[in-house]
């Protein structure tokens, strides 16, 4: 229910993030300033930074006493450096999640996950790891052609480049110089960013027409004015080298459920978040070292980046394997379950046999499988394929399924 809001707050958090990375006594004026900082980053060749976001949401009721509904915490720390002119960059997240359905006795209905993740770009190859107490750590790499880092660096070019950050910085926003401060050591210019709802509506409406995309029905410039009037940015340049050292946002806003089109049931959505950001190390020396579980990697390449690859037969049986992933996940989401009956199974066709924690109730699955499916699949107590036997005569006869590696040949 809280879905789609929390997904236009992450990606309002990462636009206004990105446009961060642009820009006492008598200080300069704000277009000396901007000017000064777009030159001084586009001579960045690498830096290093450390993130850090909260993130509490509740949604109400419409009843008479206004009853706490659903409750989500989240909090993110970030920690990365990027070697811009030698292509590399290493990044370290930790996550923790928590869900609650207020409304529930059921502690099946309440979500607690703490989830470690790690990226790496070097020498064309990126390293992807994610840590979660259903999965145990997992490391995947895939080759990045030349060809598609070309493609993302022009991309990237045209529509991130200082130049294109000062110009929607002050086509959204009104800025001023507030104040000196001292951060990390390194005197900054504090500038205060206030956004102006109808021009970001302009443009976000102009960049859906730049894309051939139209807006959505339910769109409410009214739901953003309310959403922007609770935003407070700020941004600190340092003095000498007019490099971002700082950026930080705050959001405290209540959603109307009713003006935002969201479920009967739901009166508001209370949303309180911060995002800080520090930046440090500009332009120097990098020596990213790939951690030891990244040097044994499953190789992924199949299935990202370099998408002319002939992917073999146990690459489709995987990819099949994948999707019953998905297809569980999504069954247990979407019927508010979250532990399953171990040793449950699905396929061939879009057969299952899957059992809830009680032994009794059995999950519906059919619905979400894509498939038609060429195995016989069993699963953990969390949804996750750990075994599969390929049905005789079918197409995956011949193929191994390994708890590490998946289809073999």
């Amino acid at each position: 229910m809280l879905k789609r809001i929390a997904v236009v707050s992450v990606l309002l958090v990462a636009i206004l993030s990105f446009t961060a990375c642009t820009g006492g006594s008598a200080l300069p004026s704000v277009e000396e300033i901007l000017e000064k900082t777009n030159q001084a980053m586009e001579g960045v060749t690498s830096l290093s930074c450390d993130i850090e976001m909260d993130m509490y949401m509740l949604a109400t009721t419409g009843t008479e006493d206004v009853q706490e509904m659903d409750e989500v915490n989240a909090e993110l720390a970030l920690s990365g450096t990027m070697d811009v002119e030698n292509r590399q960059m290493q990044m370290e997240v930790d996550l923790g999640y928590d869900y609650a359905d207020l409304l529930s006795s059921s502690t099946e209905s309440s979500i607690s996950m703490d989830m470690g993740m790690a990226l790496y770009m070097l020498d064309g190859w990126a390293y992807i790891m994610i840590d979660s107490p259903m999965t145990g750590e997992i490391w995947e790499k895939y080759e990045v052609p030349e060809e598609t880092i070309q493609q993302q660096e022009e991309l990237m070019g045209e529509s991130l480049d200082p130049a294109g950050m000062q110009a929607l910085l002050t086509e959204i926003s009104q800025v001023t110089v507030e104040s000196t401060e001292n951060i990390n050591g390194v005197d900054c210019y504090v500038l205060h960013i206030t956004l102006d709802e109808n021009k970001l509506w302009q443009k976000i409406e102009q960049e859906a027409q730049a894309l051939g995309e139209e807006m959505p029905e339910d769109a409410d410039v009214e739901a953003l004015l309310e959403v922007v009037q609770g935003i407070s940015i700020k941004q600190w340049i340092a003095k000498d080298t007019y490099h971002i050292m700082a950026f930080q946002m705050g959001l405290d806003i209540e959603l109307s459920a009713e003006d935002m089109g969201y479920a009967e049931g739901m009166d508001a959505v209370k949303i309180d978040a911060s995002f800080d950001a520090l930046f440090y190390d500009y332009n120097q020396p990098v020596d990213i070292v790939l951690p030891e579980g990244a040097e044994n990697a499953i190789d992924a390449s199949s299935m990202y980046g370099d998408y002319t690859y002939s992917m073999t037969l146990a690459d489709e049986a995987n990819s099949e394997a994948f999707d019953v992933d998905m297809a569980l996940w999504d069954a247990m989401y979407e019927q508010d379950v979250y532990e399953l009956t171990p040793g449950g199974t699905v396929g061939p066709g879009y057969s299952s046999s899957v059992y809830l924690i009680d032994g009794i109730t059995q999950l519906d699955v059919a619905p979400y499988l894509y498939s038609y499916l060429e195995a016989i699949y069993t699963l953990d107590e969390y949804g996750w394929v750990i075994a599969a036997e390929a049905v005789p005569g079918g197409k995956w006869d011949g193929l191994t399924y390994t708890e590490e590696y998946g289809w073999v040949e």
